[in-house]
């Protein structure tokens, strides 16, 4: 069974992509880093990604210390992941390589220098970093944004293809880290998640036949 990490921006496709592949393949979880930190604080009680986390569970991390999330991350979030794939399961990881802090009139803040945890690396099976133009991404958001999905500020295309460029320097930094581990650029535009989910699909089954 594979450990994957599912990187990307928001509104790339992760979170539809992840599903499509749990439909087709056995024995499948998909669960999320942010879920995993709140779950072992105490935040939420499941950390699979088909249970709702309610807002004030993402506030309350807001609120939590910087030294303590670290530990956690560092110490607490690979014995979750080591528990899960021990069960026999496909573990698919949703994650981003920058993280993005958007601020109410105010301009967003890239988390870039948070450097890459070595558990990642150590646990990981394969990584997979899902790419969307910029419009996709930009009209994805207004979408969700519309709909009352997502309240988001909404970036402009610039901060989009900004938000692309670091997120990029930090997959070649993963690759130079985890070289002996397979990795996977798969392209999610014009509503084609179903075509990017086969292609990651077979890319897991590949590793799991060894």
């Amino acid at each position: 069974m594979a450990i994957v990490f599912l990187y990307g921006i928001n509104s790339c496709g992760k979170d539809t992509i992840a599903s499509i592949l749990v439909k087709n393949m056995e024995n499948c979880m998909i669960t999320g880093e942010s879920r995993l930190l709140m779950y072992r604080l105490g935040l939420i009680n499941n950390y699979e990604s088909h249970y709702p986390v309610k807002a004030s569970a993402y506030k309350a991390l807001e609120q939590v210390d910087s030294e303590v999330i670290e530990k956690v991350s560092n110490l607490e979030i690979p014995q979750t992941i080591k528990q899960i794939a021990d069960k026999g399961k496909n573990l698919i990881v949703l994650s981003h390589l920058v993280y993005a802090l958007f601020q109410k009139n105010t301009e967003t803040i890239y988390l870039s220098n948070r450097p890459i945890p070595s558990w990642i690396c150590n646990y990981g099976d394969c990584f997979v970093y899902i790419k969307s133009s910029p419009h996709d991404i930009q009209r994805r958001r207004m979408k969700d944004f519309n709909d009352d999905i997502n309240r988001r500020k909404i970036q402009t295309l610039e901060e989009i293809k900004n938000h692309q460029v670091l997120s990029g320097k930090k997959w070649a930094e993963l690759r130079q880290l985890a070289k002996k581990k397979q990795f996977i650029v798969v392209e999610n535009n014009h509503n084609e998640a179903k075509k990017a989910a086969n292609i990651v699909s077979k890319f897991i089954s590949k590793l799991n036949k060894g």
